[in-house]
């Protein structure tokens, strides 16, 4: 749709974000500075109505803000998940245009890199913007994150690491279980133990209250059951995604090169080309 555009803002959002009253006049607020590109949003899960669904709402309104929000403010890295971008349309012909990344499974990140690189500033709203998961399944939620952790992994080893800092509760649970088995160990005269529950205990009143801020509502109880459940699934899939090389994209295994750029699998032939009316998606 792009070729038959008439004006000068291009602007990119997911089928199941579900905008406030001011999501657009935020977003063109940030973009009439002369120095901005592009802008993207800090993302809200909502709707949940099945266990995969909260899974995923709860990791989206904990480690992914955080981490979108810590790298923005401290390391000036612009991490965008492209559920929505507004963006001018001379940068984005600067920065190559969609057809830049096309084959890349991670194109928003690449082409706010892209827009950065072109001399541009990538700005992170703090206008909040609804996605919508509702129904998902367990495999969904496991689908899903293996291969976001494979497309980190590939745009920089070295932040796919320090990710581990932004998830303490299975080394916490790790010394836990480690002070329980050997009751005489002291750290600065302290027991492990209590040291481990005092941490949990913070990630997961950190969690709750961002959760409040971000929802306006207080999390739910079951939450804090799943939610110790999700920081271990999400650990695990860290350690699948730093070794794995292909990933499955709409019942296709396709295989995953640097900078996340997607090939077909070398004993597989060639994919068809989707049409047209379809490839533009978020992944």
């Amino acid at each position: 749709m792009l070729p038959l555009a008439n004006h000068p803002y291009v602007l990119v959002s997911d089928s199941n974000v579900r905008p406030d009253p001011g999501y657009l006049a935020a977003l063109a607020d940030e973009l009439a500075d002369a120095r901005v590109g592009l802008v993207h949003n800090v993302l809200v899960g909502a709707g949940e109505r099945s266990v995969g669904a909260l899974l995923e709402n709860l990791h989206l309104a904990s480690f992914v803000v955080a981490a979108v929000c810590t790298a923005e403010a401290i390391a000036g890295i612009p991490v965008v998940i492209g559920k929505s971008m507004l963006m001018h349309r001379d940068d984005l012909a600067r920065a190559g245009g969609l057809a830049a990344v096309k084959d890349l499974l991670a194109e928003d990140y690449q082409l706010a890199r892209r827009i950065c690189a072109a001399g541009r500033v990538v700005r992170l709203s703090t206008f909040p913007l609804t996605t919508v998961n509702v129904r998902w399944d367990l495999r969904r939620f496991l689908s899903r994150h293996l291969r976001w952790a494979q497309m980190r992994r590939r745009q920089h080893l070295g932040y796919y690491a320090l990710e581990l800092l932004g998830q303490p509760t299975p080394l916490l649970l790790l010394l836990l279980l480690l002070a329980l088995a050997r009751p005489e160990l002291t750290v600065y005269g302290q027991s492990p133990a209590r040291l481990a529950v005092a941490g949990l205990a913070l990630k997961f009143v950190a969690d709750a209250a961002l959760w409040q801020r971000l929802r306006g509502e207080a999390l739910p109880l079951f939450a804090f059951v799943l939610a110790p459940i999700k920081d271990l699934l999400i650990f695990a899939l860290w350690w699948v995604g730093l070794w794995r090389r292909r990933v499955e994209w709409r019942g296709h295994w396709m295989r995953i090169g640097a900078e996340s750029r997607l090939g077909p699998l070398p004993d597989r032939a060639p994919l068809p080309a989707a049409p047209a009316a379809t490839q533009a998606r978020s992944p």
